[in-house]
C-alpha cells in the first residue's frame, strides 16, 4: 500500500511537532510504502531517504500567504504524478489541495486535525453549529475518510456537526522504548536528598512557568526541592524568570537549561522526582501535550491541570 503524508512544516526539527512526525515515520515506513511532503529549508536536499520514507522537500518563500500557495501547488503536482491508496495530511494548508482533488485521485484521506484551539469549547459555543469550526477545517473534515484528533472533546464535537464523518482520537505518538529508562533520582553534582521537580518544553511567556517558581516556597516547606526547567527559550523567557526566582530568593532553587536534544530527553527525565505541566488559567493545552505522554512513558509521577487535554487520557 501506497501512503502519502502531507505537512506544512520542516522535517526533521527539534520542536515537538517535528519529534511527533519522526515517530509517524518510524510506525509506519517499515509497514507501507510512504512518501512525505514537507517544506524545504536552507541546504536541506530536496529529495531523501528519511526514517525509510522517500521525503520530499518543497522550497518556499514570501509572505505565509505565498508559502501556503507554493506548497499546495506543490501538493497538487505531487498528486497528479504519483498514485497513492491513502493520503494523510497532518494540517488545513496541505489538506485542502488533497480533499479538493479526491474525485480525481481516488485515494483515502486521513485528516488530522491540530489546532483544536480552533475548535469550540463548552463555554464559547453549543459545539452543534457548522459555523463552530473553521471554514478551512470543515472543508477539509467534510471530504476526509477519517478526521483524526488529539482530545475526546474535539471528537465530541465534530460528530455533532459532522455525524457522517468518521473520527477518530490520535495522541501524539510516543517512541515507549525510548523512555524506558529506571529512575534514577541523583545528578552529578546534585544534592542526593533535593526533590527535583522537571518541566520539559516550551518557554514562553504564558505558559505559567511563573506560577511554578511562585508554588516553590509552598514546596520548600515540606521538603528540599529545585525547579528544573528545560526547552528553548521564546523572547525575553531566561531573565524574566530569574528575575522571578531572584525575588523570592530561589535563586539557588531554580536551573534553567537550554533546550535539550530530544534522544536525551528521557535520560533528562530519569533524574526526576515529578514532572509539571503547568497550564494558566484561560489558556490552552491544545489537544494533547506531547510531553505529558513522554512524562507518562518515563512512568514518572506527573502534576497536571484538569484540564480538557488531560481529561481525556
Amino acid at each position: 500500500m501506497r501512503v502519502l503524508i502531507v505537512s506544512f512544516g520542516i522535517v526533521p526539527e527539534p520542536a515537538r511537532q517535528g519529534v511527533v512526525f519522526d515517530n509517524l515515520l518510524k510506525a509506519l515506513a517499515p509497514r507501507y510504502e510512504v512518501d512525505a511532503l514537507t517544506i524545504r529549508e536552507a541546504e536541506m536536499p530536496y529529495v531523501q531517504r528519511y526514517r525509510g520514507a522517500r521525503m520530499l522537500r518543497v522550497p518556499v518563500d514570501g509572505s505565509h500567504e505565498e508559502r501556503v500557495s507554493a506548497f499546495q501547488r506543490a501538493v497538487r503536482r505531487q498528486i497528479e504524478g504519483s498514485d497513492y491508496d491513502v493520503i494523510h495530511v497532518r494540517d488545513a494548508a496541505g489538506a485542502l489541495p488533497v480533499c479538493e482533488m479526491k474525485a480525481y485521485h481516488g485515494a483515502r484521506v486521513v485528516f488530522e486535525v491540530q489546532a483544536e484551539q480552533n475548535l469550540p469549547d463548552g463555554g464559547a459555543a453549543d459545539g452543534s453549529r457548522r459555523s463552530d469550526l473553521a471554514p478551512r477545517q470543515l472543508a477539509c473534515l467534510e471530504r476526509s475518510d477519517l478526521a483524526l484528533v488529539r482530545g475526546r472533546e474535539a471528537a465530541e464535537i465534530i460528530q455533532k456537526v459532522l455525524p457522517e464523518v468518521r473520527v477518530a482520537q490520535f495522541p501524539p505518538a510516543v517512541d515507549i522504548d525510548a523512555f524506558d529508562w529506571e529512575p534514577v533520582f541523583r545528578r552529578d553534582g546534585a544534592d542526593p536528598s533535593e526533590r527535583r521537580i522537571v518541566y520539559v518544553g516550551n518557554v514562553a511567556e504564558g505558559v505559567g512557568l511563573e506560577d511554578l517558581i511562585d508554588a516553590m516556597p509552598i514546596v520548600l516547606e515540606s521538603e528540599p526541592a529545585r525547579l528544573v526547567i528545560a526547552g528553548p527559550p521564546r523572547g525575553a523567557s531566561w531573565p524574566r524568570l530569574s528575575a522571578r526566582a531572584r525575588a523570592l530568593g530561589l535563586e539557588s532553587r531554580l536551573e534553567l537549561c537550554q533546550a535539550i536534544d530530544h534522544s536525551d530527553v528521557a535520560r533528562f527525565l530519569a533524574g526526576a522526582a515529578v514532572a509539571v505541566v503547568p497550564h494558566v488559567a484561560g489558556g490552552d493545552l491544545g489537544g494533547c501535550p506531547s510531553k505529558l505522554l513522554e512524562y507518562a512513558a518515563c512512568r514518572l509521577p506527573i502534576v497536571a491541570p484538569r484540564a480538557a487535554a488531560v481529561r481525556s487520557l
